[in-house]
């Protein structure tokens, strides 16, 4: 069996369907985990060498039978006039994106220019 299917097939398991999402970028798809830790009952249907070249951003971690997700972002505020937050908001919704991926993408776009 693949090993991509068994993956995504234990982190379903362990990790509950109202605490993964997925997003389509560039020809790829990407299963987003909610940060946290599950106890593991049985046994990994593959080694964490397995899994690792599948993890974008984050870490995952095996210890003491948990099965430990860090999230590589952090919330943040930010302060914009209403009608500036509107119109982030407007332009995200055209695109199918949330408020916050629509500011990370231009962020990453202006980076690159440095």
């Amino acid at each position: 069996m693949n090993i991509m299917i068994l993956i995504i097939d234990f982190i379903y398991e362990l990790w509950g369907i109202e605490n993964l999402g997925s997003r389509e970028h560039e020809q790829r798809v990407y299963i987003l985990m909610k940060a946290g830790e599950n106890i593991i009952r049985n046994s990994l249907p593959f080694t964490l060498e397995q899994l690792l070249p599948f993890i974008n951003e984050g870490t995952i971690e095996v210890a003491e039978g948990l099965f430990i997700v860090r999230s590589a972002y952090r919330k943040t505020n930010l302060e914009l006039p209403i009608k500036r937050l509107n119109e982030v908001k407007l332009l995200a919704e055209q695109e199918n994106i949330t408020m916050s991926q629509w500011v990370e993408c231009v962020i990453n776009q202006v980076l690159k220019q440095f």
